[in-house]
């Protein structure tokens, strides 16, 4: 008998024609996209997948995939409208190729929601895996891992609810997705068994959510508030944060009028921030500053921040020649000058954007590259990946970079943000440090969307956070998730602030074991699998040994 209990035979009688079908699939885009545009109303992503969940509540794989597409569909062209205005910054595009390339982004962004509805739909139908188990599972595995230029997960709508945030530093924000997926689907159950039965008599699998989700959130309660009353007794760091507001442009920017390349507007910002007492000076991610490049930029960089006497953490783009010394290829790195001016630590990025910076699977496959190179025109940017995630020692501090969607990786931030066993007995304070230029987008508000991601990061790792961005706006997070520092959008200057140090004390559970929950969602999909096939075989053996003279003795 099939154990999806919103496909019993008494529950069929819920039929939707394919128009209601439609509207119940747009329904739950919407309600996805809101949160994303408009935090506040982060509580519209609990609900938003029970329209959908009705809708194919008796479908097959083919419709779970189809109105699964149209909901996504729905919520890419509505949470990320900005990727027209970075088509059209970054690529150079008109206005007609920069909406058919969002036109083509948001088509196979979509295909998240429908692989994951038919997924869910062969699951139960074809496989008879209990819905309770295979829905939650399948939402964290499918967020997690569908290959995506820009990944998001559901949790990233959660920023303004403190309570669903804390338990992440055990689950990562894969458990958050799994938990928003179970309150969707008994919400669902109940509506399903509302319409057809006029009764809420909820089941015990239904039981079993409710408690999973109120220990969920009763724990972030309980844990939000303890962070937050021992956080005002933290030791601080002043840092000064430089937000240029630079137009974004991939060439090398002329020198602004009363500057030079030794001398930036940043250097400028840098030295009002040291003068009114920066312990450390970050800048962006911004346009190209040569000091990589030329020497000369790098030696006047090195007297100056040596006479200012604090540390400076900045990006720039730095050329290297290949190991074969036939080429030459670029690395996207962040240096640390410590207070003498010298080189103190360094950092290539390794997280690269997808067909921004570098190109996903024919990269080494150069005849295939030739052609998507000559028929895309100057679409991607040769961008070298860098080594594993580093961090640098300043002040006594460890900071941890990450040059801009680097913070989109749950992982790959935990494993920079670990302590590494040769300092387990002598654990040095850490902070995140994020560095971004988010000027690609326009005034949009995926600035605000990226905001909201490192906001899970320190919540996560149970680190502060320092995100700087070039446009803004630039932020200081904690690690129970809370803004203590905002600076406005599209505005430069230099801001200067105070980041709570918490004690220093071990990484997170999440920081330990950043694979540990989505691993387990795997080996759920996998039991109900096998369960499914050993089902026959474990029936066949039950009749027999029913039918057996020697059954009375077994029995």
């Amino acid at each position: 008998m099939a154990t999806d209990a919103a496909t019993r035979p008494a529950d069929r009688s819920i039929i939707c024609p394919s128009w209601l079908k439609c509207l119940l699939a747009t329904a739950t885009g919407i309600a996805l996209a809101l949160p994303f545009l408009y935090p506040q109303l982060y509580l519209l992503t609990w609900i938003a997948f029970v329209p959908l969940l009705i809708a194919t509540h008796t479908s097959s794989a083919l419709n779970g995939y189809l109105w699964g597409f149209v909901s996504g569909l729905v919520f890419y062209y509505l949470a990320a409208y900005w990727i027209a205005d970075f088509f059209s910054l970054f690529k150079g595009y008109s206005a007609t190729q920069s909406q058919l390339a969002a036109i083509l982004f948001w088509i196979y962004c979509a295909q998240l929601p429908a692989l994951l509805f038919a997924s869910f739909r062969c699951l139960v139908n074809r496989f008879q895996a209990p819905a309770i188990l295979a829905f939650p599972a399948l939402v964290a595995v499918f967020y997690a891992h569908f290959p995506m230029m820009f990944p998001v997960q559901l949790g990233e709508s959660q920023s303004y609810f403190p309570a669903a945030l804390q338990a992440i530093s055990v689950t990562g924000v894969h458990g958050l997705d799994a938990v928003i997926a179970l309150t969707n689907l008994t919400l669902a159950y109940w509506t399903i068994r509302w319409l057809a039965h006029r009764t809420l008599t909820p089941s015990r699998h239904n039981l079993a959510a409710v408690v999973i989700v109120g220990l969920w959130l009763a724990f972030g309660m309980y844990s939000h508030h303890q962070w937050e009353r021992h956080q005002g007794n933290w030791a601080s760091l002043t840092i000064g944060l430089v937000q240029p507001n630079e137009y974004p442009d991939t060439g090398i920017p002329p020198v602004y009028r009363g500057f030079s390349r030794g001398h930036p507007p940043e250097m400028a910002m840098t030295e009002h921030l040291a003068a009114n007492g920066a312990d450390l000076v970050i800048w962006p991610e911004a346009r190209f500053k040569g000091y990589f490049s030329q020497p000369h930029v790098a030696e006047a960089y090195r007297h100056q921040i040596a006479a200012l006497g604090i540390p400076l953490l900045f990006q720039d783009m730095e050329p290297a020649p290949t190991p074969e010394g036939r080429r030459q290829r670029h690395f996207n790195a962040v240096k640390l000058l410590d207070a003498d001016g010298e080189p103190a630590g360094h950092y290539r990025k390794v997280k690269r954007v997808a067909f921004g910076e570098t190109l996903p699977v024919v990269e080494h496959i150069q005849p295939l590259r030739t052609w998507l190179e000559s028929y895309l025109g100057d679409f991607f940017h040769e961008i070298a990946a860098g080594d594993l995630p580093n961090e640098f020692h300043a002040n006594g501090l460890s900071l941890v970079p990450l040059i801009c969607y680097e913070t989109l990786f749950p992982a790959f931030t935990a494993r920079g943000a670990a302590i590494p066993p040769s300092q387990s007995q002598h654990q040095s304070q850490r902070i995140l440090i994020g560095l971004s230029s988010n000027a690609w987008f326009g005034h949009t508000r995926q600035p605000y969307q990226h905001l909201h991601t490192s906001r899970l990061r320190a919540v996560e790792n149970r680190l502060p956070m320092v995100h700087v961005m070039n446009n803004g706006p630039s932020a200081v997070i904690l690690p129970s998730g809370r803004l203590s520092f905002e600076t406005p959008f599209d505005t430069a200057g230099g801001f200067l602030t105070e980041v709570p140090l918490p004690p220093a004390a071990g990484s997170s559970f999440f920081g330990r074991y950043p694979y540990g929950f989505i691993t387990m969602c795997y080996i759920l999909l996998v039991a109900l699998l096998i369960r499914s096939c050993l089902r026959p075989a474990i029936r066949s053996v039950a009749n027999r040994l029913h039918q057996s003279p020697d059954a009375a003795v077994l029995d």
